[in-house]
């Protein structure tokens, strides 16, 4: 598992990141969140296949099994992920065809205080270091089982609106 964006709970790591990515926006400008997307959902995607390996060795992944319930394999997978991970926990749940990951706003979010200390400009830097982690995590499943389909989006965020949980959402559209 490579160590940057949220797979790392380590606080001066998460801040070393925030920083380059700050170098590059100071040398670049508004192209280097597309990047940094591009980059960061590549950390998730090398992270969800060394989980899928893993799990395999393990004979706790069966591709078969994970056909019958795309929704409860992918609501499962991330449950995993995160338990390993350690740190923060966030909540995670479907609802017919969408599974949901909740940070609530009570929760402290070392990449929030991280980004305070480094004072990047850009308002909300999650979509383009969290968020795409997620987002990569889950985006190994489109390629393992042609057809499936997964629309990412972010529902709220405590940076759009003070006092809101940060959801995000997958919806598993099966062929």
């Amino acid at each position: 598992m490579i160590d940057k964006g949220i797979n790392t709970v380590d606080y001066d790591k998460r801040k070393n990141d925030l920083k380059n990515i700050q170098l590059l926006f100071s040398e670049f400008g508004e192209l280097s969140y597309p990047i940094m997307d591009k980059y960061y959902t590549g950390v998730g995607y090398e992270t969800g296949v060394d989980r899928i390996l893993a799990l395999i060795q393990a004979k706790r992944f069966s591709s078969h099994r994970f056909r019958e319930d795309p929704v409860k394999g992918i609501e499962k997978f991330l449950y995993g992920y995160f338990e390993e991970r350690g740190g923060n926990m966030p909540k995670i749940w479907s609802e017919g065809d969408t599974v949901f990951l909740m940070t609530e706003v009570s929760v402290p979010c070392i990449t929030a205080a991280a980004e305070k200390e480094v004072k990047l400009q850009h308002r909300d830097i999650c979509n383009v270091y969290c968020r795409a982690v997620a987002k990569g995590l889950v985006m190994i499943f489109q390629d393992f089982f042609p057809g499936l389909q997964i629309q990412f989006y972010n529902v709220s965020s405590r940076r759009k609106k003070k006092g809101d949980h940060c959801i995000e959402a997958f919806k598993i559209i099966v062929p």
